[in-house]
């Protein structure tokens, strides 16, 4: 039963009913949003000591702190909520996850997400912050990653980030084809996710499939991530190698106006076409969309 309630009400139900107390936190948050996210990590923390032991609860917070990257928060309630309840496998992947980021030891945080994904192979959560891990931890490896994809290309719900996860997985393992299946899969229920309009580009160009490569390049460039040097990296590489000079310089010129460094976008380049972007003579920012770029070979 979800209650709707006041943070002040919510402790005064905690000695008789601390499971509602702790929904009605999370409830308060749901339907009163609140401008101040120190304050709302504040009252998820909260929540979780009120209620180590119902799952929605721990899916909910951790999700909502993640979103915030309240890392410290996270891992100081989550390692509570592993005390209180050991049991708790959501609690057990999420604390995993906020120690990794909030610089503790990768090794406990892998030996917590095992636990946690022995327990439960088929909860969403478990598997999303797998993925996740995944992404960060070099020493995730080819065996927990094989598992992984394996477990979440079983539950197949109509959920992105998992769908995404499989595919980045599949990708990590060689499997190119498989990752393509799977990050189309995600493209259906997201169409203009810019890291996954990246990726199919990238695997199209991998498996020498060009015919709707300049799609999912469109796609990529007009909903390009801004604030990330890498994600303008990977974009110009694909770029460079379909021949589409004129997109990779309005690309390039972009991220020189976002305030990335040459090396910062063009390390994936070899030295012709980094000197090639290098020499462009970038222009003021006009704002206008970067698109109906043709794939011209470049001249030798």
């Amino acid at each position: 039963m979800w209650m709707v309630g006041k943070p002040d009400q919510a402790a005064s139900e905690w000695q008789q009913a601390p499971e509602y107390a702790a929904a009605m936190l999370l409830n308060w948050i749901k339907v009163n949003p609140m401008p101040d996210r120190e304050a709302e990590n504040r009252i998820l923390a909260q929540a979780l000591a009120l209620d180590p032991y119902t799952l929605g609860v721990s899916e909910v917070a951790s999700f909502r702190l993640f979103d915030a990257e309240a890392w410290d928060t996270a891992r100081e309630a989550f390692t509570a909520v592993y005390s209180a309840n050991p049991a708790n496998e959501v609690a057990k992947a999420a604390l995993a996850l906020a120690i990794w980021h909030s610089g503790g030891s990768h090794e406990e945080a892998l030996q917590l997400y095992d636990e946690s994904v022995a327990q439960a192979p088929d909860n969403l959560y478990v598997l999303r912050y797998g993925f996740r891990l995944m992404q960060l931890d070099p020493d995730f490896g080819e065996a927990r990653t094989a598992q992984l994809a394996r477990l979440a290309a079983a539950q197949l719900p109509q959920d992105f980030e998992l769908t995404f996860g499989v595919a980045n997985a599949f990708r990590a393992l060689g499997e190119l084809e498989t990752a393509m299946r799977y990050n189309l899969m995600a493209l259906s229920v997201n169409p203009v996710h810019p890291w996954a309009n990246l990726q199919q580009a990238e695997l199209e160009q991998q498996l020498h499939q060009s015919r709707t490569l300049h799609v999912w390049l469109q796609q990529a460039i007009d909903n390009r991530v801004k604030d990330r040097p890498d994600y303008y990296r990977r974009l110009l590489s694909v770029l460079v190698q379909a021949g589409a000079y004129e997109a990779a310089q309005e690309v390039y010129c972009d991220g020189r106006a976002q305030g990335f460094t040459n090396n910062a976008l063009l390390r994936f380049l070899d030295e012709e076409h980094r000197a090639r972007l290098e020499s462009a003579t970038c222009q003021p920012p006009s704002g206008q969309v970067i698109r109906g770029f043709a794939f011209a070979i470049w001249n030798e």
